[in-house]
């Protein structure tokens, strides 16, 4: 028996929703794959876009503006953006 089965939740009655024990368990096991799935991705994909970025000299120069000292690759966002993407996907 799992451990999520084993959980009271006689406080769902009290606030009337008494069958939605089984909704908890599937969505909290969908919501945690999901998170798992896009850690997962994004922390595999982004070396792989930081190198494309080196290649193709994608850079956020450091200027008055911007608070890095340092020349940053701008593709950072597409790994996440990606890996979130992909992950509702799968699971929604």
């Amino acid at each position: 028996m799992s451990a999520l089965k084993t959980c009271n939740f006689e406080f769902l009655n009290v606030i009337g929703l008494k069958y939605m024990e089984n909704f908890f368990d599937l969505n909290i096991i969908k919501i945690s794959l999901s998170f798992l799935l896009s850690v997962a991705i994004s922390y595999w994909s982004i070396p792989s876009i930081v190198s494309v970025a080196k290649a193709k000299h994608l850079y956020d120069e450091p200027n008055g503006r911007t608070s890095h000292k340092n020349s940053t690759p701008t593709l950072g966002g597409l790994a996440i953006f990606a890996a979130v993407i992909v992950s509702i996907a799968d699971f929604f």
